[in-house]
């Protein structure tokens, strides 16, 4: 027999929340819990299948239960219930892995139909995917008439695109949503997929078919590639997009001469930040002979936004690669790739800076 554990801080709701789930409707044993912390002391104990949780908790939120839970139990299903709800909670919570969100005072019926969507929920596939197995799970969803939801994660940034009764009806991805976010998801290098089934849109944005989306999506695909093949520092940018983290790079010369990614995920203006970037690394350099040292090879940035790693390149170290990298990635793994790439960077490099000084 499956099993739910309700968590709820106000013991009279506890009570109603499990009496209207002790029904000939949901076949499932009850367990209850009082915190966020007597929750995650069940689920190390022993399987759960689903957890209905109030959002709004001493101590442990339910926010931060989800997260946790996710982690002790990978397979879990959520509900969230709260009698604050936001656009921003919901969106929050969705993101989070949370699909189903009911606000108080709720239906009692929703609630049971709820539970039991979640419950016949076989979590559909999880797993490794690359660009193309991402389309035609799309495009099932479609062709089997779906109401459905996909979370899509990747080097830290997760995306989610709605399905209703088989047609592609919203996206989200960080701030953006509609076919931008769309479109952006469909150019994830790889990631893991899950999929949700009875999941409702909280909105409608996108109203394309969803066979115009996909060959869109696809023709922005291969303008990538085109891309990377006919630029020289698209190679370096693929090489530093391998490690965890990255959003974002460039390769600047000794003047204005300055290659950025496309591709980047980072919102940093390199034409107005790259000189910046520029003057700091050359002011590090001169530090460090003032003091007797062999010279500055790379310069560390740290912020709460994220790091800005900068290493010499060159023959001479005349040329400077920049990599942005998320909060919470490996500065050092980025270093030691970004140190094996110096020697190739020169010659790419000065190729790309040459023609910005013919124009």
């Amino acid at each position: 027999m499956k099993k739910i554990l309700l968590v709820e801080d106000e013991a009279d709701q506890l009570d109603i929340l499990a009496a209207s789930l002790r029904c000939d409707e949901i076949s499932a044993e009850i367990l209850t819990a009082a915190s966020g912390e007597e929750a995650l002391g069940i689920i190390r104990n022993g399987a759960v299948d689903l957890l209905v949780t109030d959002i709004h908790m001493p101590g442990i939120s339910g926010m931060d239960l989800i997260l946790e839970a996710t982690r002790l139990a990978p397979s879990l299903s959520f509900i969230v219930i709260t009698a604050f709800p936001t656009a921003e909670l919901e969106r929050d919570a969705m993101l989070k892995g949370c699909l189903n969100f009911l606000e108080k005072p709720y239906d009692v019926d929703e609630l049971r139909q709820a539970v039991a969507a979640a419950l016949a929920d076989d979590r559909g596939f999880t797993g490794t995917l690359r660009g193309i197995e991402l389309a035609d799970m799309i495009q099932l969803h479609c062709l089997s008439c779906n109401t459905a939801a996909l979370k899509v994660d990747c080097d830290g940034e997760t995306g989610m695109i709605f399905f209703d009764n088989g047609e592609i009806v919203h996206a989200m991805l960080g701030e953006l949503s509609g076919e931008e976010a769309f479109f952006r998801i469909m150019s994830f290098p790889g990631g893991s997929i899950e999929s949700r089934k009875n999941v409702k849109s909280p909105a409608r944005t996108i109203t394309a078919s969803h066979v115009a989306l996909i060959l869109e999506a696809s023709r922005r695909m291969d303008e990538m590639k085109s891309r990377e093949e006919t630029e020289p520092g698209a190679a370096v940018f693929r090489e530093l997009a391998k490690v965890d983290g990255y959003r974002g790079g460039a390769i600047m010369g000794p003047d204005s001469g300055m290659t950025t990614d496309g591709n980047a995920k980072s919102a940093i203006d390199f034409g107005k930040a790259g000189p910046v970037v520029r003057e700091i690394f050359f002011e590090a350099a001169k530090v460090t002979k003032a003091i007797g040292m062999q010279g500055c090879e790379a310069t560390v940035l740290e912020c709460a936004e994220g790091t800005v790693i900068s290493r010499a390149a060159g023959e001479n170290g005349e040329l400077l690669l920049v990599a942005i990298l998320a909060p919470g990635s490996n500065p050092s793994l980025m270093q030691l790739k970004m140190a094996h790439l110096a020697p190739g960077v020169r010659l790419m490099a000065e190729r790309e800076t040459g023609s910005h000084q013919q124009e």
